[in-house]
């Protein structure tokens, strides 16, 4: 049976890369049924991902990323509302962190001359700030204070510090604002360590 799971999940795991390359040639925005199939029926058979299941989508993300995604603006958004939900597979905040490292300022850059980028990376957004459950640093799976908010508490400080110097980054810090209050509202545990960027 063990066999037969893991069988499953390496086909899903074809199915999905083979269908996010697929998309990227053209994409649009929804994403069509048959990839967000793909998405779900990935989901389904890693819904108890481990390290390994999450270090892999990891890397073959990562590829794609870079062979397909991050010179051509144009497949930001796309790519955003496909890793999107993959995030609870990923699960690490190093992992998650470091996709923003990577797209952040590209993405950013893009909000003015791609449509749907800026929906795509406020949805992403949100769906960062709904995970209950994040691993800590020792692997372990718990309800804890989303690490996520840390950072986007400081780079809404430093788009307000760019307003305030004259910058013109009124519509992403208003999208960071807003990510906000929607964290505020669901009333979350308290994180009471200091944030570092």
């Amino acid at each position: 049976m063990l066999v037969a799971n893991q069988t499953a999940a390496n086909r899903s795991s074809k199915e999905l890369f083979r269908a996010i390359q697929a998309y990227l040639t053209s994409p649009i925005l929804p994403l069509p049924e048959d990839l967000t199939r793909v998405v779900d029926a990935y989901l389904h058979k890693h819904e108890k991902a481990d390290e390994g299941d999450a270090e892999k989508l990891q890397a073959e993300l990562l590829s794609i990323y870079h062979k397909h995604v991050q010179d051509h603006p144009y497949r930001h958004a796309g790519f955003l509302a496909i890793l999107s939900p993959l995030a609870t597979v990923i699960s690490s905040p190093a992992r998650i962190l470091q996709w923003w490292d990577l797209m952040e300022d590209k993405v950013a850059g893009s909000f003015s001359t791609e449509k749907g980028l800026m929906a795509e990376s406020f949805a992403a957004l949100l769906n960062l700030l709904s995970i209950d459950q994040v691993e800590d640093e020792d692997g372990r799976t718990e309800v804890t204070p989303n690490p996520f908010v840390d950072r986007l508490i400081s780079c809404w400080m430093d788009k307000q510090h760019l307003n305030m110097d004259g910058g013109s980054s009124d519509h992403v810090e208003k999208a960071i604002r807003e990510s906000l209050v929607f964290y505020g509202k669901r009333k979350p545990r308290v994180n009471k360590k200091p944030f570092s960027h």
